[in-house]
């Protein structure tokens, strides 16, 4: 884990802005970059480099997909 867990009122800004287009057009360039990444990784052959890569995919992947749940955790 790298960020750490999300409140429940972190989840509810979350699932506030889900239907906002601006938010939308955040999370999609957020999903570009995370394609890009996963895409890119396998040819990085400098192992420093390589675990930013990672780093950086994994928290994208994690901040995401927190996002993309919110909405159905807050309404638990």
């Amino acid at each position: 884990m790298m960020l750490a867990k999300a409140d429940m009122r972190v989840l509810s800004a979350l699932a506030s802005l889900e239907t906002n287009e601006e938010f939308r057009l955040v999370t999609d360039w957020l999903n570009t970059s995370l394609a890009e990444l996963h895409y890119a990784t396998p040819s990085i052959k400098d192992e420093v480099l390589l675990r930013w890569q990672q780093g950086a995919s994994q928290m994208l992947h994690e901040f995401l997909s927190t996002a993309k749940a919110a909405r159905s955790v807050v309404r638990r």
